[in-house]
């Protein structure tokens, strides 16, 4: 970690490179005397090892798997002037949906988890925009995009001691419901790789229309359910000077943006399909008139075989 050519190259390390790194330290004991090694059988250990723990993954250049490595906590630290397919507001056809994970002690003290980022990019660079071909990928220090094909594209931000997760799709919900809960198994008391013993995760939603400022109040998801359960269809507003009681249901759902006309949607939809039945039908056509060539063809060479045999 405190490799400086590492820090250049912003975490990229080749295996070769590690090795070195390994079998000559760079420190020097309190005798001044170079430190010992350690042995070349226990690099592959000390590999498995930082990949297990979410320190570090082996990328991908064009589909293949390389000798080098990522070193998450020495990511670039600025975000990226722009983030490819993510502009102000999302697709006409896209929904947006936002969660926010919230760190908090024993207490419901808001609290940081040291790392946590970094172990994200790790821990779901199977999600990377970079995944099949590394140069394509952007994360930095306390952010990260993803993309899952036809779930759509994800923005995760360290806002404070809080991770925002921002998807857009024409179904964001899968997606969205995927990296909540790997964020929050990261807090589980259950998984035996927990670095941050004494802290959990609230799931947050914000606030939506009629609200004085949408986005701004946050309303704790366990809570919602909890009303939920009990018949109340809304919940207060907890920002100061808003007296908005929120529909339950649509704090859920969590549409923070004007949604697509469904019926719009739709017309689209049965039009393609339309059009895509007719190209079936035509090559249906296609194929039964060559079918019932060859039927002919066989029945006239029948008869010649007949013939030949009488």
């Amino acid at each position: 970690m405190d490799d400086q050519e590492t820090r250049t190259n912003k975490g990229l390390i080749e295996l070769e490179r590690l090795r070195n790194l390994w079998q000559n330290p760079p420190y020097k004991d309190e005798n001044k005397n170079p430190e010992p090694g350690y042995p070349e059988n226990l690099h592959p250990i000390f590999l498995r090892l930082m990949e297990r723990f979410d320190l570090s993954y082996r990328i991908k250049i064009n589909g293949e798997l390389t000798e080098t490595s990522l070193l998450a906590q020495l990511v670039p630290d600025n975000r990226p002037e722009t983030l490819p397919n993510w502009e102000t507001e999302p697709d006409p056809a896209d929904k947006q949906q936002i969660q926010i994970c919230r760190i908090v002690d024993e207490t419901g003290q808001q609290a940081n988890a040291e790392g946590l980022f970094y172990q994200l990019i790790v821990r779901l660079h199977q999600y990377s925009l970079g995944r099949e071909n590394y140069p394509e990928s952007i994360h930095w220090q306390r952010g990260l995009m993803l993309g899952d094909r036809y779930n759509g594209r994800a923005l995760l931000e360290h806002i404070g001691t809080d991770i925002k997760i921002t998807v857009r799709a024409a179904y964001p919900e899968r997606f969205l419901s995927r990296l909540t809960e790997e964020v929050e198994s990261l807090f589980d008391p259950k998984n035996p790789a927990r670095f941050w013993k004494g802290l959990r995760c609230q799931i947050m939603v914000p606030c939506i229309a009629p609200c004085q400022h949408p986005g701004q109040s946050l309303f704790n998801l366990e809570k919602l359910i909890e009303s939920k359960h009990k018949g109340r269809p809304e919940f207060p507003c907890s920002l100061s000077g808003c007296d908005q009681w929120q529909n339950i249901d649509q704090l859920l759902y969590n549409a923070t943006i004007a949604q697509p006309d469904p019926q719009r949607i739709l017309t689209e939809k049965i039009d393609q399909v339309q059009a895509t039945l007719k190209l079936v039908r035509k090559d249906i056509r296609y194929k039964d008139s060559l079918d019932q060539k060859r039927y002919l063809d066989l029945n006239k060479n029948q008869e010649k075989i007949l013939s030949l045999i009488d």
